[in-house]
């Protein structure tokens, strides 16, 4: 567990969720955006030094979870990535809360 402040950004729309971060940012919190759109992953500054990650809940077998979404899963999932000291992976999947590594999913290139 870390002792920084967190926050976590959920939505990240039209440039909003990287203002809020980096105000965040000034204040002394580690701010990490979360996003279930790629496309605003352009909303992000890498001078900023702010975490993005595009989360995307799957099923064991690497399907989206659609309609079986779980909000347990998404909170220690987003807690697990908001403790992270560095970005990881900007794709993030994950089944039941955990990071799992789907690599027809998970290695597609994104040139935002």
């Amino acid at each position: 567990m870390t002792s920084d402040p967190i926050l976590l950004i959920f939505g990240c729309k039209s440039n909003i969720g990287a203002s809020v971060a980096e105000a965040y940012k000034r204040k002394g919190y580690n701010p990490a955006l979360v996003s279930r759109s790629i496309d605003e992953a352009t909303s992000t500054s890498t001078e900023l030094h702010i975490r993005f990650y595009y989360a995307d809940e799957r099923k064991s077998n690497g399907m989206p979870a659609m309609m079986g979404r779980s909000g347990e899963a998404h909170a220690k999932f987003y807690t697990w990535l908001a403790e992270q000291k560095e970005q990881g992976p900007w794709r993030a999947t994950f089944v039941d809360g955990v990071h799992t590594h789907f690599p027809e999913v998970d290695n597609v290139a994104w040139t935002g």
